[in-house]
């Protein structure tokens, strides 16, 4: 089953004309995964982050960032303790904002949903209609956080004065909003800041064509050359803007 998957994503990188250098680098990421699985112990930022899924403060009905932790305990490194002016694009239930604000160091993080529950009821993949409530009691505690209601468009057509060191696209997965909410976040980074997408490979079989890899790879056929390339899985895509 893992294999056929694996099998799948390759596929999915290769019909979609991405780079050579992001399908290289995620075959680098599974000799790592391996190698974690068969070889290493599970990482302590791992272990750290399953404690805190299960921490009793918080409330999540779906797990999305889980596999992506190492990948981002990695960027972590690279920050140095920098503080942060962070912007979330698709915060659900919040549970990127919460890995956010334990684990880095935060000046301010802007959370960006629609929170539509009319969208969630027409989803064949049944997402919790209470999300939005979710997310208000998860982030209750936190004072370094700025909720906006808003759709990605509307958000950007605000008039925003911040710069930001990270921006975490995550909300709508068609391919089209995928790569207008790139394009914009590029005109909102800081030089030697981080473009980060979720959900890389995620896809409806119907429609690899139209999928969140095809969004992104409108986006990097002409901001490539702006971009180091910092690592790749099956979930995540991390950049450095350098121009």
């Amino acid at each position: 089953m893992i294999f056929y998957r694996v099998l799948n994503n390759f596929y999915h990188l290769i019909s979609n004309k991405t780079k050579k250098i992001l399908i290289y680098k995620y075959f680098i990421h599974l000799l790592h995964m391996i190698s974690v699985k068969y070889i290493m112990n599970e990482s302590k930022s791992s272990l750290n982050f399953k404690k805190l899924v299960k921490n009793k403060k918080y409330k999540f009905t779906v797990n999305n960032i889980g596999q992506s932790i190492d990948l981002l305990e990695n960027l972590k490194k690279k920050l140095n303790g920098q503080k942060l002016n962070v912007l979330i694009l698709g915060c659900f239930e919040g549970m990127t904002s919460i890995y956010f604000l334990n684990n880095f160091n935060i000046k301010k993080i802007h959370c960006v949903d629609i929170w539509d529950v009319d969208i969630y009821k027409k989803s064949k993949s049944k997402p919790n209609i209470f999300a939005e409530s979710y997310f208000d009691k998860n982030l209750s505690r936190y004072k370094s956080y700025k909720k906006y209601r808003l759709s990605t468009d509307d958000f950007f057509k605000k008039s925003i004065l911040d710069l930001f060191d990270i921006i975490y696209i995550d909300a709508s997965h068609f391919y089209l909003d995928v790569a207008r909410d790139a394009f914009n976040a590029d005109k909102k980074l800081k030089n030697n800041s981080y473009l980060i997408f979720n959900s890389i490979l995620w896809r409806s079989p119907k429609k690899n064509k139209k999928s969140n890899l095809a969004g992104i790879n409108i986006f990097l056929k002409k901001k490539y050359q702006n971009y180091d390339l910092i690592s790749i899985s099956a979930n995540l895509l991390i950049l450095k803007k350098t121009i």
